[in-house]
C-alpha cells in the first residue's frame, strides 16, 4: 500500500535533524517528480487555449478550492477569469500577484445577483425549495439540516409544513412543484446574460457556495441560453450533504469521490453520466509540503518545541448550548487532572475556525500553562503561502489533532496526524444531526478515532501523545474520500483534464428561455410584489446601497 509523506523528527533525542530534514526534503522532492509524471500521463499534451470563467461568491471563502487547478490551466496556455460577488482590498492585492505571475489570469466583480430588484423574493423561494428538499426522507436522521433549513425558510411554508400530513411524498412533491414554477418564471438578474456573453467562455465553472437561498445557478442558466458548456465544481466535502439543492443541471458536476457522486445522483438528481469523479484538488498541495523546523514553529505559535502537544481544531459548528470556546475549556481542564501525566504535561494548541474567531476574543487562553490560541487577531482563511505555511505546520508537529466536526479532521489525516473526536451531546447537531460527519468514520474505515466518553477520549489521546503521532496512517480512508485512484495520483490534474475535455465538445445550440410561456405568472407575481410595497426601483436602491 502507497504509504504517506515521511514526518521529519525534529527535536527527536537520537535523531540527527540535519539528516532529518534533508531525507524528508529529498523524499518529497521524489514524490513531486512521480507525482508531475503521473500528470503529463493523464493530461498529455495542452489544447488549444481556452477562455475558461469561474463564478464564485468570495476570495477567500472559495478561491481556495480551486486554486490548484486554476494554476495547471494557466500553465497549459489557457486564460482564465474569475468572477467574484465581492472582495476586500487585500484579498485584491494577492489576486494581483497572481496575474503578475500569470498574465492570462484576470477577474472582475460582478454583484448582479444581489443587486437584482427580485433577489428578496426570489430569495424566499429558494430557501423555501431548499426546505422542502430535506424534509426527504434521506435527512430524516439530519435534524440539523432540517432546523436551519427550516429557520431560513418563509413562515409561512414552515408554518403549513409543520403538520405531519403536510410533509408525506405527495404533498412535499406538489409543493416542490409549485416552488419550481414561480421560480421559473422569475425573470433573470438584469444584465447578467450580457455579462456571461461578453466574457464569451468556452466553459463556465461554479465554484458554489450552495448556501440556502443563493441564486448563482443562474450563471448556468445564462451559459444553457448562450450555448456554452457548464460544470459545478463540489467545493468541500459536505457541500452536497448539507447546504444547497442543485436545481439547475450543468454538463458536468466535478466531485471528489464515489460517495458525493452518490450523494448527486440520489441527492440532487443528476445523472449519473455528468457526474465526474477527480479526487479533492484543493488538498494536493499538502502531499508534499515541508515542514519548517519544530523550534521555529514553536516559537512563533507560543509553545515550549521541547514537549508534544495536542491541535485542537475548531468548527464552522450549528449552534448549541454551549459555546465551542466553553468546550475547549472544560476539555483542558480534564486534560490537566487527568491521571496520566502525558496529559498533564502535553502543550496545547488551539486554532479557531477563520469564519468564527470573534467567539475567542474573550477567551484567556494564555494564563493557562502551556497553552496557546493561534493564530491570534482577525480569522484568514490560508490561502496566502505564509497562512499556508502556519496551518501545515500546526498539523505536521502535532501529536494528536483533536475537534468536533471540521474539514480540518481530513487535511490532518492527509499530514498523516492521528484524529479525535469525542461525541459531545451539546454539539450532537453538529455530529450525529449531520450526514457528511459520519463519512469520517465510514468512508474506508473510517479516519477518527471515535471516543464516547471523556473516559475514553484521554486514553486514546494519551496513547497518541507517548507516540508523538507516529504509527496512525489512515491511507485506506485517503484512498476512499480524498485521492480515489490513489495516494500518489494527484486530483488537479484529473479536474484539469476534465475541465479541457467539456471545452472541446462541440458548441451546443443555445437553449431558448423556458419561462417565456409562464411570462402570465411573472406579471402576476410583480403585481403581487407591488401590492406588498416592493417597488422595482426601491428595492434595487436599497441593495445597491447594502452591497455599497
Amino acid at each position: 500500500m502507497t504509504r504517506l509523506p515521511l514526518r521529519r523528527r525534529e527535536g527527536v533525542p537520537g535523531a540527527d535533524p540535519d539528516v532529518a530534514t534533508a531525507s524528508a526534503v529529498a523524499a518529497a522532492a521524489a514524490q513531486d517528480v512521480a507525482q508531475q509524471a503521473r500528470a503529463d500521463a493523464v493530461l498529455g499534451a495542452p489544447p488549444a487555449p481556452l477562455r475558461l470563467v469561474f463564478v464564485m461568491s468570495t476570495v477567500t471563502g472559495y478561491f481556495r478550492f480551486v486554486e490548484p487547478p486554476i494554476r495547471l490551466l494557466l500553465e497549459r496556455g489557457h486564460h482564465v477569469h474569475v468572477v467574484f460577488e465581492r472582495h476586500r482590498a487585500e484579498e485584491a492585492r494577492w489576486l494581483e500577484s497572481i496575474h503578475e505571475e500569470h498574465p492570462r489570469f484576470t477577474w472582475s466583480r460582478a454583484g448582479f445577483l444581489k443587486l437584482d430588484p427580485w433577489y428578496e423574493f426570489a430569495h424566499d423561494v429558494v430557501a423555501a425549495r431548499d426546505y422542502v428538499h430535506v424534509l426527504r426522507p434521506r435527512f430524516a436522521n439530519a435534524p440539523s439540516l432540517i432546523g436551519r433549513a427550516r429557520k431560513r425558510a418563509p413562515k409561512p411554508i414552515h408554518k403549513i409544513l409543520w403538520f405531519p400530513p403536510a410533509r408525506s411524498a405527495p404533498v412535499l412533491a406538489a409543493f416542490d412543484f409549485l416552488l419550481r414554477t414561480v421560480e421559473e418564471a422569475l425573470p433573470p438578474a438584469a444584465g447578467l446574460s450580457r455579462f456571461v456573453a461578453e466574457q464569451r467562455p468556452d466553459v463556465l465553472l461554479l465554484a458554489p457556495h450552495l448556501m440556502p437561498g443563493a441564486r448563482s445557478d443562474q450563471y448556468i442558466e445564462a451559459a444553457d441560453q448562450l450555448g456554452v458548456p457548464s460544470a459545478i465544481c463540489v467545493a468541500s466535502w459536505d457541500n452536497l450533504s448539507s447546504k444547497q439543492l442543485i436545481r439547475r443541471i450543468p454538463d458536468v458536476v466535478l466531485v471528489w469521490n464515489e460517495t458525493q457522486r452518490r450523494e448527486a445522483v440520489q441527492l440532487h438528481d443528476i445523472p449519473a453520466d455528468k457526474v465526474v469523479v477527480t479526487g479533492a484538488q484543493c488538498y494536493d498541495h499538502w502531499f508534499s509540503w515541508t515542514a519548517s523546523p519544530r523550534e521555529d514553529f514553536c516559537r512563533r505559535a507560543g509553545l515550549d518545541p521541547d514537549r508534544p502537544y495536542v491541535l485542537y481544531v475548531a468548527g464552522a459548528l450549528f449552534p448549541a448550548e454551549i459555546t465551542e470556546s466553553e468546550f475547549v475549556l472544560r476539555w483542558i481542564e480534564r486534560l490537566r487532572s487527568s491521571a496520566d501525566p502525558a496529559l498533564r504535561e502535553a502543550g496545547v494548541l488551539v486554532r479557531p475556525h477563520p469564519n468564527r474567531t470573534a467567539e475567542w476574543h474573550d477567551v484567556d487562553l494564555a494564563a493557562l500553562p502551556h497553552v496557546s490560541l493561534f493564530p491570534g487577531g482577525p480569522g484568514r482563511m490560508p490561502i496566502a503561502r505564509d497562512a499556508r505555511q502556519d496551518y501545515y505546520d500546526s498539523l505536521y508537529h502535532s501529536a494528536a489533532v483533536f475537534g468536533v466536526n471540521t474539514s480540518a479532521m481530513i487535511e490532518a489525516g492527509i499530514v498523516g496526524r492521528p484524529v479525535h473526536t469525542l461525541m459531545v451531546p451539546e454539539f450532537s447537531g453538529s455530529q450525529d444531526g449531520t450526514l457528511h460527519f459520519q463519512y469520517l468514520t465510514e468512508a474506508g474505515g473510517g479516519l477518527l478515532r471515535v471516543a464516547h466518553s471523556f473516559e475514553e477520549h484521554l486514553a486514546q489521546l494519551g496513547e497518541a501523545v507517548r507516540r508523538d503521532g507516529d504509527g496512525f496512517g489512515r491511507t485506506e480512508f485517503l484512498e476512499a474520500f480524498v485521492r480515489p485512484y490513489g495516494l500518489g495520483v494527484p486530483a488537479t490534474p484529473l479536474f484539469v483534464a476534465a475541465v479541457e475535455r467539456l471545452g472541446q465538445r462541440k458548441r451546443k445550440v443555445p437553449r431558448r428561455d423556458r419561462r417565456l410561456w409562464l411570462r402570465p405568472l411573472r406579471t402576476a407575481l410583480l403585481r403581487y410584489l407591488r401590492a406588498r410595497r416592493w417597488d422595482r426601483e426601491h428595492a434595487f436602491a436599497r441593495e445597491r446601497a447594502e452591497v455599497d
